[in-house]
């Protein structure tokens, strides 16, 4: 793995670029839907009533992998 590290050094930084742009376009369209959402439940009394269950339903969702990681560590005990 090591030889293929170094004499493919140039294919894996271009892996490697493209993997944290498709990270930063990901995160920068998240920051905004999430940025108006938050101004959208702020605004309206009803639509908070509407986003707030539909936003925390989907962050509890335990196949949405949001909270992997605790359930993961969890069965390693």
């Amino acid at each position: 793995m090591i030889d293929y590290a170094v004499n493919h050094f140039d294919k894996l930084g271009i892996a490697l670029l493209e993997h944290l742009e498709m990270l930063v376009v990901t995160i920068l369209i998240s920051i905004v839907l999430s940025s108006i959402f938050t101004i959208a439940a702020m605004s309206s009394k009803i639509l908070s009533y509407v986003l707030i269950p539909i936003i925390l339903g989907d962050l509890f969702d335990p196949e949405s992998g949001a909270f992997s990681f605790i359930d993961s560590s969890y069965r390693l005990r």
